[in-house]
């Protein structure tokens, strides 16, 4: 890939995107990441206009389409109300973006996806490496330790700031620290690694010039070293799924899928089934569960719009004798509870369409769309700019087929 002011903004940007996914440094520091993410926006929205190629039109039609998309959320506000964080990310972050990739080149998008899983694996081997040294062999104690708010305020134990423990696993009697790497939690962690596989084995793999073989394999062990089981059936949705339906026509596909894909099922179901034994003991399991279920019940009382932005309706049939926060751990039902199928809608829409564009032509970002899916229905990610970021390039581009070939 090449070096230059593009894709050093580029890579700024979507760096500062993935330690918004509640990193520790993020948790610590809110406002700092939230400001930084707005100007570097703007720069790369700045640089995008003044070496845009793609003429007048271009700008025209996106600007049209974001003046309905903006007067659709200024209907939802009107009814359903907002806060600093909302009209921060769908009113300020999301038409910067929108505009910004909008006007960028193919290769430019193709960027990020890579620049992402690149980011992704750097962290990977560090957490990796960390992870084994202090968390299982026990080389050393911790350097020092973190106060973060994450649930209730609590200590973290800290190795150099570099890698952080902050939750234990038990399994058939055994307690263990699971990979947390540098962010607050295993499911937050698995997300990033989950999209950066998705990115990886579905986009990337046709525009690196190099067998990618090596960062897969990295992806595919921080994940497992996580204990998620979201990120473990994230993984085997992007592998299942590319792996038969990009190789249909072998007759070693054939063979797999006759003999073994069944095999792989049940073992599969062994795995998760040994897992999710050893969490629906845990009370982080039941407040999973109930997320869903009072989730539902408070969106029931509002369908169509929702209880509200400032809503704390989301948790008014919550059961918390177990609970330790306010929190809901499921994007799906946050949006539901809050602003309904309207809301919901903002998000569905570029999905939809990409998934009439592409059922026929490129299969690999109906899978993308699948894993994009199932993330947002088992993890909180609804009001970040991860999911703005998505959201504009989805908006932007859904009805164009990512550039193949680009050298990288």
């Amino acid at each position: 890939m090449k070096l230059n002011i593009n894709n050093i903004i580029i890579f700024i940007l979507t760096l500062l995107i993935i330690l918004s996914i509640n990193s520790i440094y993020y948790n610590i520091y809110t406002v700092f990441f939230k400001n930084t993410i707005l100007i570097v926006s703007i720069i790369f929205l700045f640089y995008q206009i003044t070496h845009n190629k793609n003429g007048r039109n271009i700008f025209l039609n996106s600007f049209i389409k974001l003046v309905l998309i903006l007067l659709f959320m200024v209907i939802f506000i009107a009814i359903s109300g907002y806060n600093y964080d909302f009209i921060y990310l769908f009113f300020i972050l999301f038409p910067i973006l929108f505009f910004a990739f909008s006007l960028a080149s193919k290769e430019t998008m193709n960027n990020f996806f890579v620049i992402f899983s690149n980011i992704t694996v750097l962290l990977s081997i560090l957490s990796l490496i960390f992870y084994f040294a202090f968390s299982v062999f026990k080389i050393s104690t911790p350097t020092n330790y973190v106060s973060i708010v994450w649930g209730t305020e609590h200590y973290i134990n800290s190795f150099f700031n570099l890698y952080f423990e902050t939750q234990v696993q038990y399994f058939n009697g055994y307690a263990f620290c699971r990979n947390t790497g540098i962010f607050t939690e295993a499911p937050m962690y698995s997300l990033v690694l989950s999209l950066a596989l998705g990115f990886e084995i579905l986009i990337n793999k046709n525009i690196r010039n190099r067998k990618n073989s090596f960062i897969i394999i990295i992806l595919i062990l921080t994940i497992i070293s996580t204990f998620s089981v979201t990120g473990i059936i994230s993984m085997f949705i992007i592998l299942f799924l590319n792996y038969i339906l990009y190789n249909k026509d072998n007759k070693k596909v054939k063979t797999f899928k006759l003999f073994f894909v069944p095999v792989l099922f049940f073992a599969l179901l062994f795995i998760l089934n040994n897992i999710f034994q050893s969490k629906m003991n845990t009370a982080s399991y039941r407040v999973r569960i109930d997320d869903y279920v009072s989730g539902y019940k408070a969106w029931m009382d509002s369908p169509i719009f929702g209880n509200g932005i400032n809503s704390i309706n989301t948790l008014k049939y919550a059961n918390f004798s177990e609970r330790t926060s306010n929190g809901v751990a499921n994007s799906l039902i946050m949006v539901l509870s809050k602003g309904g199928v309207y809301l919901l809608a903002f998000y569905i829409i570029p999905l939809i369409i990409t998934i009439k564009a592409k059922c026929k032509t490129n299969k690999k970002e109906l899978i993308l769309c699948i894993l994009i899916v199932f993330l947002f229905s088992s993890t909180i990610f609804h009001f970040s700019p991860l999911i703005i970021t998505l959201l504009a390039i989805g908006y932007a581009n859904s009805n164009v087929k990512f550039k193949e070939g680009v050298k990288i």
